[in-house]
């Protein structure tokens, strides 16, 4: 899979300002698992920090940020190469997602990028689970992912690039938070 080559600044939007990134503190049964979930996006950001924040019942907002080269990580002295996947919109991101709310599946991924999931299509992914089994190849129903995909399509409003490793996070580098009050 091609890397992408980018140098830009990523966002992650939460009720805390966060210097130092984990890779395991997220919600269970997010779109891609475990990770630390950023965007270059900085309108959807401060949303998802609007969503946090307002969970906890706080009248403030931290969208942090922070720099990835991607390019750099290709030059690690270890040959300690970071394994990204990259996934638009189509039947592969769908079929990723369903996979990743089985309690059973991991991947090992560093980085993953690729359109966002919000909380309804979660719900539209857990009911798709309930109707439809995996084949031996580890993929659902061709049909049945392309509807599934066109019901996804309408909550798409960014992009992502989560980090899911302790080593992916070395290459994110801390530049500053915003706080923004309600």
């Amino acid at each position: 899979m091609k890397l992408l080559s980018f140098n830009r600044r990523v966002k992650h939007g939460s009720f805390i300002g966060i210097k130092h990134p984990k890779h395991n503190l997220s919600s269970p049964g997010v779109e891609f698992q475990q990770g630390f979930y950023t965007t270059l996006n900085s309108r959807y950001a401060y949303g998802r920090g609007v969503l946090k924040s307002e969970q906890k019942g706080l009248k403030v907002v931290y969208v942090n940020e922070y720099d990835f080269d991607d390019r750099r990580a290709r030059r690690d002295r270890n040959h300690n190469l970071l394994k990204i996947r990259t996934f638009k919109a189509d039947t592969e991101w769908a079929n990723f997602l369903v996979r990743c709310q089985d309690p059973d599946f991991s991947h090992d991924y560093d980085i993953i990028i690729g359109p966002t999931a919000d909380d309804n299509m979660i719900n539209l992914i857990e009911d798709f689970r309930k109707k439809y089994e995996l084949d031996a190849t580890g993929r659902y129903d061709e049909g049945a992912l392309h509807t599934l995909l066109k019901e996804l399509e309408d909550g798409i409003d960014s992009n992502q690039i989560v980090f899911c490793t302790r080593k992916a996070l070395k290459y994110l580098k801390y530049i500053r938070t915003l706080e923004v009050d309600l």
